[in-house]
């Protein structure tokens, strides 16, 4: 193989459990290679991320799997596919809304069912016992 810097190299599309990938040391000259798989195992299983994480599903059954103590720790909302669950909060207006992206986002504040229906209002259910 001829000489090429990194950033030469044709990018991938796509890896498999056994693709290589090149790990380049900062605090020296040294560069080595890791099978995906390993660097996949290597990672703790206490990983924390400072952005946000998508977690996407490659099987039909689209779904996440967590046993043990699992926690979501969410400032805002959670979301999955186009449903987006909120905190407790009483908007003040129906036009009140969290953002524009926000389409679908639900939440309640025991009195009501909220929903963003679209980019500028939020629509309501009054709760009732039955």
């Amino acid at each position: 193989m001829a000489t090429k810097k990194i950033t030469e190299l044709t990018a991938a599309t796509g890896v498999a459990a056994n693709t290589l990938l090149v790990v380049v040391d900062s605090s020296g000259p040294t560069t080595s290679k890791i099978q995906v798989k390993d660097f996949v195992n290597s990672i703790p299983s206490n990983a924390t991320f400072a952005a946000n994480v998508s977690l996407l599903s490659t099987t039909t059954a689209n779904t996440l799997t967590a046993s043990g103590n699992v926690t979501f720790n969410t400032a805002n909302f959670v979301s999955a596919n186009n449903l987006l669950i909120k905190k407790t909060n009483t908007p003040a207006s129906t036009t009140d809304v969290l953002s524009s992206a926000a389409v679908g986002l639900m939440w309640s504040d025991g009195s009501y069912i909220y929903l963003q229906a679209n980019a500028t209002h939020v629509k309501r259910v009054a709760l009732s016992t039955w």
